[in-house]
């Protein structure tokens, strides 16, 4: 609330606009719902799209502002004044939430949330990168039971890439910028002479090929815009009588009678939120929670399903127990568990003549920049792109002592310190991501002030230490890579990471894994309900009759590459299970 009063000040307009109908404005709370869903992120809005479809009542509910111009956000700076973007429209400006001097970043994240989680319109495909990378048959077989298998969701997998089209070349003129250290180290994958060489593909036109192989960075953006489900899905949606759109709102728990949801308990969290009760349509309404991995776990544990231990700690709080069911209406379910997420490490060579782009500056520049005159004339130019640039993204699968295969994704990026001359010496960072096939999992807890914490990080945990053995593989592969082509071919050349003078093992060991931010699988899909499954093939939180998971949650491990493509194309199919399921339950 703080955030949004100052940042209101700042602009002299509304943040946001609070609802988005088709219809003549009215309060939920005033009418029940056929679907309430509960999060506007990757799946939530490609599920209240196809649900409305249905010609039933919909209602999306999110706890957070307008990201988008499109849909009344106005968050921007100076040179945006008079167009319709905000600044999570503008590619170029995207990497600014990670940079502490613009005022105001703190808003973006869920203040009861340790890790990065986004709350605004459009969860993390407001603010994140933008990489979409179609996903491949393995990314679900390998991780999800009978009903979401690779055969099931084809038709989602159609569905989703008819409506988010991606590209590898977001500038408007059909140009690249920024990028001669893309190309310098794509000549450098491919070259045939170089020990363990890469392959180049088109990452979305060859979904299965993920060993020794690279594709330029591809993207959801659209028209030099930002895109994704903002600026298609929700666009359908909005234009139906039947749905409804409200920001500012936070669902605190779900209303249970025994085995049925009746509702959900709201509370606003900024100017036009709601507060009271949000009521389904009796006998045949579903609640929909789509919060994402830490907002799901957290309104599960407040509906009273969850380990009962978690339950237990909230019921000692005095205003979380008398909002909890009786005790023997808690459903005991591993929620929280089987946390996953991909480990980052970092390989850093020293080179000199990288391209960069100051984008820290661009916040407080002016319309008599050029490259602001060039992207507001025409979308066109560096700010149509990600800064820093990212490419080629790169995949190498391991095969285990186990027998598992683990697919390692290596992203790519190059520049040079701001304080540099141009010309003057820079970097090309090597960022890997332990993606699928590995077993490491952690544990969310929800603490006693209600943050939702990270109990047990998923990094590295496994006891046969196999999960470390793939990323220490592919990373002395690629090292050898760099040391026969980059080191040999750029004078004055040479590793910042490791350091000189430390073996890659101890290095790896010795670093802190960071987070790559693609938090997957605390509530476990199973194709029937049993042990250590939260949710069964049809959606349906077990022991529930009308309660549904459709998010990252359900997806039980890592895709291949960045997950927000699986997030969509699971929404889709989750409509299509959720639709079949018919009226009454």
């Amino acid at each position: 609330m703080k955030f949004l009063s100052v940042l209101q000040l700042l602009l002299s307009v509304p943040l946001s606009l609070t609802s988005v109908s088709a219809s003549p404005p009215s309060s939920p709370l005033s009418q029940t719902w056929d679907f309430i869903i509960i999060g506007s992120g990757a799946s939530g809005i490609p599920l209240a799209d196809r649900l409305s479809e249905t010609g039933k009542s919909v209602l999306l509910l999110e706890r957070g502002w307008a990201s988008s111009g499109r849909w009344g956000g106005a968050w921007k700076p100076e040179w945006l004044r008079g167009t319709n973007l905000s600044r999570f429209d503008v590619p170029g400006l995207a990497q600014l939430v990670w940079w502490d001097e613009v005022v105001g970043n703190e808003g973006v994240w869920c203040a009861d949330v340790e890790a990065k989680a986004a709350c605004l319109l459009g969860g993390g495909t407001g603010v994140n990168a933008g990489q979409f990378y179609l996903p491949t048959w393995d990314d679900f077989d390998a991780n999800q039971p009978p009903g979401f298998r690779s055969r099931d969701v084809a038709s989602a997998l159609g569905k989703a890439s008819q409506r988010l089209p991606w590209t590898d070349t977001p500038s408007m003129d059909g140009k690249s910028y920024l990028t001669n250290g893309s190309y310098m180290w794509r000549e450098a994958l491919t070259n045939s002479s170089a020990p363990g060489h890469f392959r180049f593909i088109t990452a979305n036109d060859n979904l299965n090929d993920r060993n020794r192989t690279s594709s330029w960075t591809e993207f959801f953006f659209q028209n030099g815009e930002k895109g994704g489900p903002l600026a298609t899905y929700l666009v359908t949606a909005s234009q139906r009588k039947n749905f409804k759109l409200h920001m500012n709102t936070t669902v605190a728990r779900v209303l249970r009678d025994g085995d049925v949801a009746t509702g959900v308990e709201v509370e606003s969290t900024g100017p036009g939120g709601l507060t009271g009760t949000i009521n389904v349509t009796p006998g045949s309404g579903r609640v929909i929670l789509s919060a994402g991995v830490f907002g799901t776990f957290k309104i599960l544990l407040r509906s009273g399903i969850g380990p009962t231990e978690e339950i237990q700690r909230l019921a000692s709080h005095s205003i979380e127990a008398a909002k909890l069911p009786p005790r023997k209406k808690w459903i005991n379910l591993p929620v929280g568990h089987n946390l996953d997420d991909g480990p980052n490490h970092l390989l850093g060579v020293s080179v000199q003549g990288m391209d960069s782009y100051p984008w820290e500056t661009l916040w407080s520049s002016t319309r008599d920049n050029p490259d602001i005159k060039k992207y507001l004339g025409s979308r066109s130019g560096p700010l149509a792109q990600l800064q820093a640039s990212i490419g080629p993204v790169s995949w190498d699968t391991v095969l285990g002592q186990d027998g598992r295969k683990r697919v390692i994704q290596w992203d790519f990026s190059s520049g040079k310190n701001v304080q540099q001359a141009p010309g003057d010496g820079g970097y090309m960072i090597f960022t890997s991501n332990l993606n699928l096939g590995h077993t490491s999992r952690g544990r969310l807890t929800l603490t006693p002030n209600l943050t939702v914490s990270i109990a047990q990080p998923p990094y590295f945990t496994d006891a046969s230490g196999h999960d470390f053995s793939a990323l220490l593989t592919s990373a002395t592969s690629l090292l050898a890579l760099i040391n026969a082509t980059i080191l040999q071919t750029q004078p004055g050349s040479f590793f910042l990471a490791p350091p000189p003078g430390v073996g890659l093992e101890q290095y790896l060991r010795a670093a802190k894994p960071a987070s790559s931010n693609h938090w997957v699988g605390t509530a476990r899909m199973g194709e029937r309900c049993g042990e250590g499954v939260v949710v069964d093939a049809s959606t349906r939180v077990c022991g529930m009759r009308n309660l549904h998971v459709v998010d990252a949650s359900v997806v039980n491990g890592l895709p291949t590459a960045n997950p927000q493509a699986v997030f969509v194309v699971v929404a889709e199919r989750a409509a299509e299970v959720i639709r079949g399921l018919g009226g009454r339950y």
